[in-house]
């Protein structure tokens, strides 16, 4: 990634918080409800996205996975052990990460279900985060780039 890239990596970063519930699913209702924001934050905030090499995943040589925000320690991913801050609590039922990496087009792209919805029907916007995986990654580069 060139330093043109990331500039624009942290400004499309750079979004309001806000004191919203942290994004869950709301089953009365059938959507999601709350701030992807505030979860993007607390993923960064837990350690939950770290940089990864070699294990190959989609074609891409690195990447970045995004664990589980859950109340574990380490996370085993690909034989790789990965260590976070725990959460209070279990928020995300799944334990396996998500994977983020750079597709052909230099595009970051996720693993997640919502990401792939987004690409399959031809929603994506390379000008805006298209998963709180994403968000949370650019949080991440951001808080790096400060460091």
């Amino acid at each position: 990634m060139n330093e043109q890239q990331r500039e624009q990596l942290i400004k499309m970063s750079k979004y309001d918080e806000s004191d919203e519930d942290i994004v869950y699913y709301d089953v009365i209702d059938k959507r999601l409800s709350g701030s992807i924001v505030k979860k993007a934050q607390q993923l960064v905030d837990h350690d939950c996205i770290q940089y990864v090499r070699g294990i190959g995943l989609f074609g891409s040589k690195y990447g970045f996975v995004c664990l589980p925000l859950n109340d574990e320690e380490k996370i085993f991913f690909k034989g790789i052990e990965f260590t976070k801050l725990p959460y209070e609590r279990n928020y995300n039922k799944r334990s396996i990460p998500y994977y983020l990496f750079q597709n052909n087009d230099g595009m970051w792209e996720c693993n997640c279900q919502g990401w792939q919805t987004k690409k399959k029907q031809g929603l994506l916007n390379n000008k805006m985060p298209n998963c709180k995986h994403h968000l949370a990654l650019l949080k991440y580069f951001k808080h790096k780039h400060k460091s």
